[in-house]
């Protein structure tokens, strides 16, 4: 065996993956894989819920924080008590509608160093306020149950750095932003292509990185913990 060799099967002993077969060549067609192998879901009840409590939980096993209110005013004082427990200091945020329901310009009454887009219009300035911030809190477009995952759109006042940056995300998400499976969201956006926003993101758990070896980072390519406040709306 010489050293490439060595090496590439060094590499797929760490991935599991074995080597090829009559099977791989089989999953490299698409309409073989649709006739052989259908797709299968687990089951998750239509309630909104049941589907809270499904994101709840794969969120957690990745390390994520979940709380549940049932108003604005719980939401905010949960968010006050997540600030405190990471000890944030210079918070970006969102200046969009969907937080518009949360004083959260008044945490700066409280020392906390608050910013958005619309505390300054010199890019360069929002930006290193970013770079620097140790807690992002947004929106979210929808949250999916089966994977636990955020979809957060970006935009004007929604910039991704928002998310991206900070060792701290919070998203708030409400109750009527579930849906079940990830093809769920991906169905909603085909139906609506025509207004697609700049980005889309789909964040499930702290951010995780590994190298060639499969060696686990956990926040060098974005935050190192996120948490989600699911506000439920009353019907």
């Amino acid at each position: 065996m010489t050293t490439k060799e060595r090496f590439l099967h060094h590499v797929k002993e760490r991935l599991a993956r074995g080597p090829q077969s009559e099977k791989n060549n089989h999953l490299n067609d698409l309409n073989y894989v649709r006739q052989h192998f259908p797709v299968t879901y687990m089951d998750i009840a239509d309630s909104t819920d049941a589907m809270i409590d499904k994101f709840t939980k794969e969120l957690e096993t990745l390390s994520g924080i979940v709380k549940i209110t049932d108003s604005p005013a719980d939401t905010f004082k949960a968010l006050q008590e997540l600030l405190k427990l990471h000890n944030s200091s210079q918070i970006i945020h969102w200046n969009d509608e969907s937080l518009k329901d949360y004083p959260i310009t008044s945490l700066s009454q409280q020392g906390y160093n608050i910013m958005t887009n619309a505390h300054h219009s010199e890019p360069i300035e929002y930006k290193h306020f970013a770079n620097t911030a140790d807690t992002g809190i947004t929106g979210a477009k929808f949250a999916i149950a089966e994977t636990g995952s955020i979809v957060v759109e970006s935009g004007i006042g929604r910039e991704r750095i928002i998310s991206l940056m900070p060792k701290l995300h919070i998203a708030i998400v409400k109750s009527n932003q579930f849906v079940k499976r990830t093809a769920d969201v991906f169905n909603y956006y085909v139906d609506n292509k025509q207004n697609l926003p700049s980005s889309i993101n789909f964040i499930t758990g702290p951010s995780r990185s590994a190298d060639i070896e499969n060696d686990l980072s956990i926040g060098v390519h974005g935050p190192a913990n996120i948490c989600v406040i699911i506000e439920k709306k009353s019907v």
